[in-house]
């Protein structure tokens, strides 16, 4: 493991303290006392060489003086023991003078010069040992002051992450506020939608009143008609004495009516039966649009509330478990630090513990060595000697103590080191696996959100094309009205016409009718009875339209009613605080209610209109009816009573043509001006509410297609966030399989050929991973299936490492199928070197016979 910069550092500091305190010991020594040391060591050598040198003249001399005292014995042959006691007395003399000259060596400046040595040494170590003593304080200094800053770092991590935490939170809860927002911003889409509906609610009185005028008009025009009845009967009064002809025509006349009235009976309860139709169908998709927003809009609450305290379970427990993780740590930290300090204390006071008893062993000792110096020379030897060893192992066991402590201090630096490191990865690796579980469900909210909005755009896309329709269809209404307009006009034109050729017909038997007064009696009491049947037949088709348009306005306030009572549920549910995607599906429901409630006006306006058109198709070819069949009776009676009352009946027949036509005129113009001035106003708000609701329509789906940006800008963020994470993950997760499968292909290359090459180890350690599979696949070419089934069969080793390798590669295989180009990956993948041998050895145990 290499030094770090700060150990470096350290090391570098102690060697210049080393080298300075030997400089200063050095310093401190005086130049005379240099000059005394030389000055004394060489008198001592030159008094030492010449004790030596007498002493070997003397040995030298005795052991000459002593063979030539016996030189007779030695050449007469002695005797052993004449050789003993002369060796005896040869070597006696030579120790005495060696044990003198040592006594001369160990007595006087000699001896107290070996021991200035002595202490001279003891004092340098001392000296070492305190610049060594000072070097470690200095360096337990150092890790002190760097266990604080590890300290304010861990700190200062620990607020840092908290801020992270801090500004997630204050993010998310931005982003609610967003929600919360955009989801009133919808509220007010739905306000606008039930105004909407108000607005169009509020057009079903107008579209009765029409009805009621329209049916206002055929009543006065039968009126009318029965005025000119009444009229024409008082003229025919005068016409009834001109004989079983003019009967005729008024029996005739008679049953043309009746046949007009059961027409008319019959179109009214025709009528009467499609109101209640249409009014019990609104009445019953009123019902069902009712229910379907109470049930959804419960749907929505019931999810709103379990989502929102899902988050919020789920913020406040993660919150809490880091709060809880980043307190244990930093007490942890906080507990290593002080007991760090604490046996950094210890080894202080231990050590200078040491220093002072080796300070007063050693002054001990100088003062057992000046007591002792004028024992024997063998004590003094032996004393000197145990304590120069003693102070070396002193010394040796304070040097040793000293790397100790280093070693320990070093160690304990690199476990706190790599103890914080590794806190720190678990904290990141945390604090990643969080935002990732974040992450993740934030891109499952925002892909339900867009799929709502999706949906909920193609409804608005639909509801905008339905309200196009319905303006081009009362576009098409205001034409169909126009043209009834015109058709009136061409009507009264011919009414005009006919009861001016009427009045130039009766002109002539103006006063032949007053002669036949008694004839008509019969027909004006006929025409009474034809009045009443009118009467009964108009109060009848009131009272069931009266009926039919009170029952719809009920219906119609109740589901006012229903509409309020669902506006403060969508306001209750707002006040709850539900996400987004449950106002989302209730703004859709919304507006597929608004589409269901436009067509079914779209419809009513419809059948309206054919209604009004095929009323006043009818009320046309009734009256033409009514007139030809006056105009026939009228002709013929003037033809039978030409031949006697000429003129007189020219004359009745003038005036009351005169008086029909302007009578008839006058009223067909002035209620047919006034139906279709009524029919246009209707229309014109019909169209306008149309536009309003289309306009409001348009700026809630450009405030809807806003927001759906926004969405799908966000959504695309987050799904390419989580597609890069998914694809680093599936990296790193494939590259540690095709890793465990070479390492495997190793273990199954050795069952068929134990011996590798080096240059195959040195290919393997560079970095080709892939070389000892294709030494497998090319062994397992070489072997048979039988064999390597047997090998299989036999080898417990060899089939568990197969095993493995067949289940780690079909994992990977598995996974690279799951993603979207998974099959040309996984056909790449099976024609690999790891994929050749899976075949392989798949077909050698029968994994792929089937």
């Amino acid at each position: 493991m290499a030094d770090s910069p700060a150990q470096q550092t350290e090391a570098t500091n102690m060697s210049s303290d080393e080298h300075a305190a030997d400089n200063v010991s050095q310093e401190h020594q005086p130049a005379h006392e240099e000059a005394w040391v030389e000055e004394e060591t060489s008198e001592a050598s030159s008094r030492d060489r010449m004790l030596a040198i007498v002493f070997g003249a003397l040995m030298v001399g005795w052991a000459g003086f002593c063979v030539w005292a016996q030189r007779d014995s030695l050449s007469g042959g002695a005797a052993p023991s004449d050789w003993m006691s002369g060796l005896f007395e040869l070597l006696v003399p030579l120790l005495l003078l060696a044990l003198l000259w040592q006594a001369l060596l160990r007595t006087g400046r000699a001896q107290q010069r070996r021991f200035a040595d002595t202490a001279r040494m003891l004092a340098a170590e001392s000296s070492a040992l305190e610049a060594r003593l000072t070097v470690v304080n200095r360096e337990l200094s150092l890790a002190r002051d760097f266990i604080a800053s590890q300290s304010r770092d861990l700190e200062s991590l620990g607020r840092v992450a908290t801020e992270r935490l801090t500004g997630s939170a204050e993010t998310l809860q931005g982003l609610i506020t967003v929600n919360g927002d955009r989801i009133e911003r919808i509220s007010h889409v739905g306000e606008s939608a039930v105004a909407n509906m108000e607005r169009l609610r509020d057009q079903f009185p107008v579209l009765g009143n029409a009805a009621r005028d329209m049916t206002n008009l055929i009543g006065s025009v039968g009126n009318i008609a029965n005025d000119q009845v009444v009229a024409l009967t008082s003229a025919m009064g005068q016409l009834e004495d001109h004989g079983a002809a003019g009967r005729a025509h008024v029996e005739a006349m008679t049953a043309l009516i009746a046949r007009t009235i059961a027409e008319f009976e019959q179109q009214s309860s025709q009528l009467g039966n499609n109101a209640l139709a249409t009014f019990a169908d609104l009445n019953r998709q009123s019902e069902d649009f009712q229910r379907k927003i109470y049930e959804r809009d419960q749907q929505a609450l019931a999810e709103t509330e379990a989502r929102a305290e899902k988050l919020v379970d789920f913020l406040d427990s993660r919150n809490a478990k880091l709060i809880e993780i980043e307190e244990r740590s930093i007490a942890q930290i906080r507990e290593r630090v002080n007991i760090l300090a604490s046996e950094c204390d210890d080894i202080l006071e231990r050590m200078g513990e040491n220093r002072d008893q080796a300070g007063r062993e050693l002054v001990d000792m100088i003062e057992a060595l000046e007591t002792r110096l004028t024992e024997a020379i063998d004590r003094v030897a032996m004393t000197d000697e145990g304590a120069i060893a003693n102070a070396r192992a002193r010394l040796s066991a304070l040097a040793e103590e000293a790397a100790r402590i280093d070693a320990s201090l070093a160690q304990g630096f690199a476990g706190f080191e790599a103890d914080l490191a590794r806190r720190q990865d678990e904290a990141a690796r945390r604090e990643r696996e969080a935002l990732a579980a974040l992450e993740h469900r934030m891109a499952q909210f925002d892909e339900q959100i867009a799929g709502r909005e999706e949906a909920h755009l193609a409804h608005v896309e639909q509801l905008a094309q339905r309200s196009e329709s319905i303006a081009e269809r009362l576009a098409a209404i205001d034409a169909d009205i126009a043209s009834l307009g015109s058709r009136f006009t061409e009507t009264n034109g011919d009414i005009a016409g006919s009861m001016e050729q009427l009045e130039g017909r009766l002109h002539a038997s103006r006063q032949t009718l007053d002669d036949n007064s008694r004839a008509v009696a019969s027909l004006t009491d006929d025409s009474v009875r034809l009045l009443e049947v009118l009467q009964a037949g108009k109060l009848q088709a009131e009272g069931e339209l009266t009926g039919a348009i009170a029952e719809a306005r009920d219906r119609l306030t109740g589901f006012h009613g229903h509409a309020e009572r669902v506006g403060a549920l969508l306001k209750d549910a707002e006040a709850r605080g539900a996400v987004l995607a449950g106002h989302i599906e209730t703004a859709k429901n919304d507006g597929t209610g608004a589409v269901e409630v436009l067509e079914r006006l779209e419809a009513q306006l419809a059948d309206v209109a054919e209604r009004s058109k095929a009323l006043a198709e009818q009320t046309r070819g009734e009256l033409q009816d009514a007139i030809a069949a006056l105009t026939a009776g009228s002709q013929a009676a003037v033809e039978s009573l030409r031949s006697d009352q000429n003129e007189a009946i020219r004359e009745v027949a003038d005036t009351i043509a005169r008086d029909s036509n302007a009578a008839i005129a006058e009223a067909l113009a002035r209620e047919a001006q006034s139906a279709i001035t009524e029919l246009q106003e209707a229309t014109e708000r019909a169209s306008e509410a149309s536009r309003e609701s289309a306009r409001q329509l348009r700026d809630q789906l450009a405030a809807v297609n806003e927001l759906t940006g926004n969405l799908e800008q966000r959504v695309a963020t987050a799904r390419e966030r989580a597609e890069e994470q998914v694809d680093h993950d599936f990296t790193r997760r494939m590259a540690a399989i095709t890793e465990a499968l070479n390492s495997s292909a190793i273990d199954i290359s050795r069952a068929f050929e134990d011996e590798v090459a080096d240059t195959q180890w040195a290919q393997y350690l560079r970095g080709d991973r892939g070389i000892f599979t294709r030494r497998a696949v090319r062994l397992l070419d070489k072997q048979e299936a039988r064999s390597v089934h047997e090998i299989y069969m036999n080898d417990s080793e060899f089939r568990e490492t197969v095993n493995r390798y067949i289940h780690d590669f079909e994992a990977m295989l598995r996974n690279v199928l799951s993603t979207r180009d998974g099959n040309a990956v996984a056909v790449t993948l099976l024609s690999s070197d790891v994929g050749k041998l899976y075949v392989m050895l798949a077909q050698a145990i029968d994994r792929l016979r089937d």
